[in-house]
């Protein structure tokens, strides 16, 4: 491990941008001997550090697998060209952060699969790491590769690749499957084939390729999935966090040398969403709608703040504004933080009739910009993607932000949905400059 450390910082460090995104080390990153664990895993982001860091499953999950005397958890991240390049040209693998251990040399490789456009880069940092792209060709020697995240709800696209993907929420059956892979490992006489199958067999929410025959309809749709041995499950059951509330978090989060896309605490509030968008895979798929109480929030925020110094907490939901305690969390969250200076800030807002009321109470937020998300801006279209919403609501909550003294309201639309003409388009214009001109005459009310 030093020895390859060594030799990146003397000999490529200096020549790639950002340097501190490659080299590990972070405030409350963890650091354990390999040799006293009986399972090592290397959670790998198919994205940039900056990216990746800003995920908060990443995280958890890192956490979550630490705190195991057991198990040794480290991450790595897609390079930028100019560190591939370095890597390459220097014949180094892709190593972990922790300990700079070439990934090839860990039991489990677990990508987190957030976005199509990540594929490619999962199948270069298995080039990057000497590890075989295609799941027939790796031998007993070779790592599992492993994924999880939305896209393992469909999971063909990258079946020639992935030897397990790893469906729904990890925090409770991610740890039942160390469990079950500690014991597969200690099985010297299993095959890879066959550790692969004991795993399938225990777990119902476990989807292996190789176990499995897909057809197709003509249309390239798939016809229909059957196991090809029996003891597997015929469907593939997501695992669920049964109470958010007493789910594991993080309270020492990891804190990067370098700035990230969201450098902040984040602070899962809720899990799921009541309204059922047919856009969103997430309101789909994260059923039931699952709380954390203001307890448990106030508390989780108080420890990470201590942990990180950040000043800023977000609190994330797929949904906010439906959280039911919302006034009572910022009141409390306001008394608990305001003296420090930290900022409480939210993802965007789902516009209803509750809009007008949440500007008055979000006194801990900076107030420099409030998101809004109306997806479409004709009422046929909205109708088409079931987001029932209105403009009145929408006008009446961005004359209260403007009224308590929000500078810039941000709006976020979609192009491209299904029956979309160019009078969506259009009105996606002009319901932008009507929103610009409330804030300008609001502004001219209160003599800005």
């Amino acid at each position: 491990m030093n020895n390859l450390r060594n030799y990146v910082e003397d000999n490529i460090l200096s020549s790639v941008e950002t340097p501190g995104q490659y080299i590990g080390g972070e405030w409350n990153s963890i650091i354990k001997n390999h040799n006293d664990v009986d399972v090592t895993i290397a959670l790998a982001f198919p994205d940039t550090y900056t990216i990746g860091m800003s995920h908060l499953g990443i995280q958890i999950l890192y956490g979550l697998l630490n705190e195991r005397f057991d198990t040794v958890c480290e991450r790595v991240f897609a390079p930028w060209p100019d560190m591939e390049d370095a890597l390459r040209k220097h014949n180094i693998p892709l190593y972990s952060l922790e300990t700079f251990k070439p990934l090839k040399n860990f039991d489990i490789i677990g990508f987190s699969l957030q976005y199509e456009m990540c594929y490619t880069n999962v199948l270069n940092m298995l080039d990057l790491a000497n590890i075989p792209l295609r799941r027939q060709e790796r031998t007993n020697k070779d790592p599992i590769i492993m994924a999880g995240g939305p896209l393992s709800l469909n999971p063909e696209p990258m079946s020639d690749f992935i030897d397990i993907f790893f469906v729904g929420e990890g925090e409770e059956r991610f740890t039942d499957f160390i469990e079950c892979f500690k014991a597969a490992k200690h099985s010297k006489e299993l095959t890879r084939e066959e550790r692969i199958l004991s795993l399938v067999k225990q777990l119902d929410n476990l989807y292996a390729p190789s176990l499995y025959d897909v057809t197709y309809e003509s249309d390239g749709t798939i016809k229909k999935i059957v196991p090809k041995v029996t003891g597997i499950p015929s469907v593939v059951r997501s695992a669920t966090v049964s109470n958010l509330d007493t789910a594991y978090f993080p309270e020492k989060l990891i804190v990067p040398f370098i700035e990230t896309v969201h450098d902040r605490i984040s602070i899962e509030v809720m899990r799921g969403c009541t309204q059922g968008c047919r856009f969103c895979q997430a309101g789909m798929t994260k059923r039931p709608n699952r709380i954390r109480s203001v307890d448990t929030i106030l508390k989780l925020s108080e420890a990470c703040y201590r942990n990180t110094g950040h000043d800023e907490i977000s609190l994330g939901a797929l949904s906010i504004s439906d959280y039911p305690h919302l006034k009572e969390l910022m009141r409390k969250m306001d008394i608990v933080f305001s003296q420090n200076k930290v900022n409480v800030s939210f993802p965007s807002l789902r516009i209803s009739d509750q809009l007008t009321d949440l500007p008055s109470y979000l006194n801990t937020v900076r107030k420099s910009s409030l998101t809004l998300a109306p997806e479409a801006a004709t009422t046929r279209m909205r109708q088409v993607i079931n987001k029932d919403i209105s403009n009145e609501d929408l006008f009446n909550g961005v004359r209260e932000a403007y009224k308590e003294g929000w500078k810039l309201v941000k709006l976020y639309f979609m192009v491209g949905l299904p029956t979309e003409t160019d009078e969506d388009i259009e009105e996606i214009a002009a319901l932008a400059d009507k929103v610009s001109s409330l804030g300008k005459r609001s502004k001219a009310a209160m003599g800005m």
